[in-house]
């Protein structure tokens, strides 16, 4: 008896795990990148206005749909603090070498955060916050002042 080589039972039993096997092998060994030796570039101050943009776009809708602020900034902040470790290694060009830890990140992302939120959406920025930033920017501006006379 000579087994059929095209029948129906012959290509499910040995031919179809084949080829679903070569479906999900990567046969392309050669041009697989290894990410863990790629050099990781510096965030710039296009990809800080952007990351915070983004940050304060996420912070202004959340908000508007009911989510609550500290709820809303902690995950805007989060994905922000991601990206810059994901992509740029905690890098910021500005700071040179100096790489910065996640605590760091976070706190300088929900500062811009904050501020952004303060210009995009004011109505949806709690009256405390709002007074903090606007006392903040006042010393800021003022200090500012102080420095130009001095000199």
């Amino acid at each position: 008896m000579i087994p059929k080589f095209f029948s129906g039972k012959f290509l499910r039993i040995k031919i179809f795990p084949l080829i679903l096997l070569s479906l999900l092998a990567d046969v392309n060994f050669r041009n697989n990148e290894a990410l863990a030796n790629t050099k990781l570039i510096p965030a710039d101050n296009d990809d800080i206005a952007l990351y915070k943009g983004m940050g304060a776009t996420y912070l202004c809708l959340a908000t508007k749909q009911g989510v609550e602020f500290d709820k809303a900034l902690i995950i805007a902040a989060g994905t922000y603090v991601n990206v810059m470790e994901g992509k740029h290694g905690g890098l910021v060009k500005n700071l040179g070498e100096t790489k910065l830890d996640k605590k760091k990140l976070f706190k300088g992302a929900t500062d811009q955060i904050i501020l952004a939120s303060t210009i995009f959406c004011p109505e949806e920025v709690p009256e405390e916050i709002t007074k903090q930033v606007n006392e903040l920017l006042k010393k800021n501006k003022n200090s500012k002042e102080n420095k130009k006379n001095k000199r």
